[in-house]
């Protein structure tokens, strides 16, 4: 029943198709009473606290005897009360109590596309498998874009941001479709694209195209929200795709250099901008891959020289940037020259110096256009399994980026001599930005 509902009828969707529609428009419209309870929350810490003090001075009567203020304070409240309920709490939970049974709809089609991969009819596997896998595909970014908003860090006015364009809920869209006047396509997409018009992104269709899996054997990914425990995961994914896309060979083993590359490429958006971070898990719950962003490049390089350049200093002193000597009865004296131990010696270097040498310049004509920043990392053989990951991961990043307000564009910062990624970047839709001054560093935007 469930598929039938999602492949229902060439003008009608089924009820299940509906409630997928109707449910995430409701979640991405309503999200904003999240950002409201937060903040009733903190005013009414501060009228506690505010209370709880005056009390302790008390007031005197006309009679002279002294009388506890705490016992005629009220608490007030910033949101409307009825029946003493908070109404935005209420709300709050109703949005969290659809957010779960949105979360549950989308886990039973997961279900079913694992299903349908694994059944032992492969004719009958291959004839349905491109569908249900779209389905996956889309619904694996709309899900972490609801568990992104769960968390509540986007301002007040999100709905000012993510509207995005027309969609299924656009006037005149839903009786048009419905009426079977038009040719079947002249609404492309089915319930798939519908699905897609609700992400409020504006320039992101080459983003939705995806290229269906050889083999139905392929593992589902998920993209989730970061939190602090996955720290650790994404620094060693960090160090493991630093040469370029593949992992480091002779990475430093000393304890004091361990973090290093990651506190210099990936440390700064953990601390800083955690709300805009996003963490790729495969079908074990084990974290593949990562996508980072900051909102506002400048205000973000402001902050790092004030806030994380000065601890990286004390952390890793100039000093450590001199190649320790080696004892020729410890290592074969044809290792010392190999390409890995050279590159690796020589990233050692550029950090350290990177951040005693640290200067808060970058082009204008990067941030003109692009003005916020971001990064992203998948181990190799998951990405040359199913690359379109990256391109969910992406996508709900953009899409956090304009809950924000950013509606310009977004860049990247690599190495000219990274060709994996330079290529990497290129199939996510990033071209290359042409710079007057000069740099070791290649920048590429794209707009959303």
């Amino acid at each position: 029943m469930l598929l039938c509902d999602l492949f229902y009828l060439p003008f009608e969707h089924g009820s299940k198709a509906l409630q997928l529609l109707s449910e995430f428009h409701w979640l991405r419209n309503n999200a904003y009473v999240l950002c409201a309870q937060r903040t009733n929350r903190v005013g009414k810490q501060r009228t506690s606290s505010t209370a709880s003090g005056s009390s302790l001075a008390g007031t005197t009567s006309t009679e002279g005897s002294t009388e506890p203020q705490g016992e005629d304070i009220t608490e007030t409240s910033n949101g409307s009360t009825i029946d003493g309920r908070d109404l935005s709490k209420c709300d709050a939970q109703e949005w969290l109590r659809r957010s779960e049974s949105f979360q549950s709809l989308c886990q039973s089609i997961f279900l079913l596309t694992k299903k349908i991969s694994r059944c032992a009819n492969k004719e009958l596997c291959y004839d349905l498998f491109s569908y249900v896998w779209d389905i996956a595909g889309v619904l694996s970014l709309l899900s972490a874009f609801v568990k992104w908003l769960s968390m509540g860090n986007f301002p007040p006015n999100i709905n000012s941001f993510n509207q995005g364009g027309y969609n299924w809920f656009s006037k005149g869209w839903k009786e048009t479709f419905m009426s079977g006047d038009q040719e079947p396509w002249i609404f492309r997409g089915g319930l798939v694209a519908d699905l897609q018009r609700l992400i409020p992104l504006d320039a992101a269709n080459d983003l939705f195209l995806y290229k269906t899996p050889e083999t139905s054997s392929v593992r589902l990914y998920s993209i989730r929200p970061y939190t602090f425990s996955d720290e650790a995961t994404l620094y060693d994914i960090c160090h493991k795709t630093a040469n370029d896309g593949d992992v480091l060979d002779a990475r430093p083993t000393q304890s004091t250099l361990t973090h290093l590359i990651a506190d210099r490429y990936l440390g700064p958006f953990l601390t800083m901008a955690p709300e805009l971070c996003m963490v790729i898990e495969d079908h074990n719950e084990q974290i593949v891959g990562y996508a980072c962003a900051a909102l506002d490049t400048k205000t973000f390089i402001r902050n790092m020289e004030h806030c994380w350049i000065p601890e990286m200093c004390l952390k890793y002193p100039v000093s450590l940037a001199a190649p320790e000597p080696v004892a020729s009865s410890d290592v074969n004296p044809g290792d010392i020259s190999s390409p890995a131990v050279g590159k690796a010696s020589q990233m050692v270097c550029d950090s350290i110096n990177y951040f005693h040498n640290f200067k808060n310049e970058y082009p204008a004509a990067v941030l003109a256009k692009h003005p916020s920043l971001m990064c992203c990392r998948i181990l190799k053989e998951h990405f040359l399994e199913d690359e379109t990951v990256c391109k969910r991961v992406v996508t709900v990043l953009l899409a956090a980026l304009r809950c924000y307000g950013s509606s310009f564009g977004v860049h990247v910062c690599i190495n000219r001599n990274d060709r994996f990624l330079y290529q990497f970047y290129a199939k996510l839709g990033f071209v290359e930005i042409p710079v007057v001054e000069p740099d070791t560093s290649l920048y590429m935007g794209r707009n959303f």
